[in-house]
């Protein structure tokens, strides 16, 4: 009587149906894990785009770390299905059922030593009941595994879509970023040029302010007090000269910084 088959009843060695149940187990997980995440980041990061905020940093700070973990078990799990289907020798090792039925079927036939005649033929037919059973299992293995990496293949390109899009909004952040720092920047630089300004005005007036005589209604010729020395109307004169001349060298160094390209205001 020839031995059962190999196969249970939906054609399967038990190792293989084993082998699937754990293989789609594991890429289920991981392709649920990464639908997900794909489907919580995304409008974190959208809204990023609009305004950053210590929430969306945090969640998005959360999305990335998931981003990493999954993107690294998928990597490892889809790395060690391309050495199994690229090692025909390890698809061969896996096939345990189809070896013992390939030795149970050497058994049934004689050996040259039993049947010096049948001997050969006997050699001729087991070699080739082997290679074919060998071929049968290993493409039923590859089909299988096949299947599974193209799914998980999938999910790794959906991770790396997602990573791309991840980067490319963390840049454009970036940008805003920068931009309101360059403003930030420029306002700085304009109210520091001013404060020179004012503190030149100030110094003017400071000075003048001790050497001229001011007494209300006192002023001769030319705006000189009754002792000859220069009254009201010529310290009026001055601060007028020294608020033009403060003004004239803020506009002046103004000009110069968006000359220079220093400030874009």
């Amino acid at each position: 009587a020839s031995p059962p088959p190999p196969g249970g009843e939906d054609g399967l060695p038990f190792e293989l149906r084993a082998l699937e149940a754990c293989l789609e187990e594991a890429v289920d997980a991981l392709s649920t894990a990464v639908e997900s995440l794909d489907k919580a980041a995304h409008p974190v990061f959208d809204k990023l785009v609009q305004g950053v905020s210590k929430a969306l940093l945090e969640a998005a700070r959360r999305h990335k770390t998931t981003l990493s973990r999954l993107d690294n078990k998928v990597g490892n799990v889809h790395e060690e299905l391309e050495k199994i289907l690229d090692s025909e020798s390890e698809l061969l090792d896996m096939c345990l059922t189809r070896k013992r039925h390939a030795a149970a079927e050497a058994l049934r036939l004689p050996s040259p030593a039993q049947s010096p005649v049948l001997g050969p033929a006997a050699d001729a037919a087991r070699q080739r009941s082997g290679e074919l059973l060998d071929r049968e299992a290993a493409e039923d293995l590859e089909n299988m595994v096949e299947a599974y990496f193209e799914q998980l293949d999938g999910s790794a390109k959906r991770l790396q879509e997602l990573r791309e899009y991840i980067d490319s909004t963390e840049d454009y952040v970036n940008i805003e970023l920068d931009s309101h720092r360059n403003q930030l920047i420029q306002l700085e630089l304009l109210l520091t040029v001013a404060s020179v300004c004012i503190g030149i005005y100030a110094v003017v007036g400071a000075i003048f302010g001790m050497n001229i005589r001011f007494v209300p209604g006192d002023a001769g010729a030319g705006g000189a007090g009754g002792d000859g020395q220069p009254g009201y109307r010529f310290f009026v004169w001055v601060v007028v000269a020294g608020f033009l001349g403060s003004a004239a060298v803020f506009g002046a160094i103004v000009a110069y910084c968006r000359w220079k390209r220093l400030m874009l205001l």
